[in-house]
């Protein structure tokens, strides 16, 4: 019983492992702003290329509003 148990635990660790390495390597989108309204991850978009530039150097620009009523 316990060294089915060990195994058990083992072969859980070695799926979430491999889980975690294949989300990891999946590459971000070339460019997040980019690409029609729908799509884009933001709603004012890519700024002519510049916001895009300054997301490759770590600038970015977040907003949002809570309203209650």
């Amino acid at each position: 019983m316990k060294k089915f148990i060990i195994t058990v635990a083992a072969i859980f660790l070695l799926v979430i492992s491999h889980s975690k390495r294949v989300a990891a390597e999946e590459a971000p989108p070339a460019n997040p702003y980019s690409g029609d309204l729908s799509s884009r991850s933001t709603l004012t978009g890519d700024w002519w290329g510049i916001r895009n530039q300054l997301a490759e150097k770590g600038v970015t620009f977040d907003l949002s509003i809570t309203q209650g009523v």
